[in-house]
């Protein structure tokens, strides 16, 4: 696979991750039609995947052995006001980590003093 493919596969792993696109499952029919064109060694179509072990952590591949992206309808000004906020969430959540170990070290002390 070649780098610029890695990096494409990579960049829509995460895409799914974080509900930027959608995965379609394809037919029964679409599938066949893809298995073939992979025995013959050919190259799947630009949007379509294989459901392998690298998709299947991401959101759920179902039952169907191909999936095809589907990008949402929405801006890139949309989605980058999405990312900021998910980066928010995660910072809360960090802080409260801190937060919450911080207060663990503070009363592991206090106790320490105590005996």
């Amino acid at each position: 696979m070649s780098a610029n493919r890695k990096i494409k596969r990579e960049l829509n792993i995460y895409r799914l991750k974080y509900d930027l696109y959608e995965k379609a499952l394809c037919t029964q029919k679409e599938s066949e039609e893809y298995k073939d064109l992979l025995e013959q060694g050919k190259r799947l179509p630009e949007d379509v995947y294989r459901a392998d072990s690298d998709w299947r952590n991401v959101n759920d591949a179902g039952d169907s052995e191909f999936f095809r992206l589907v990008r949402p309808d929405i801006t890139q000004e949309d989605i980058m006001e999405y990312l900021m906020y998910k980066k928010l969430d995660m910072l809360k959540t960090i802080k409260n980590c801190v937060v919450f170990f911080t207060v663990l070290v503070i009363i592991g002390i206090i106790l320490s003093f105590l005996h």
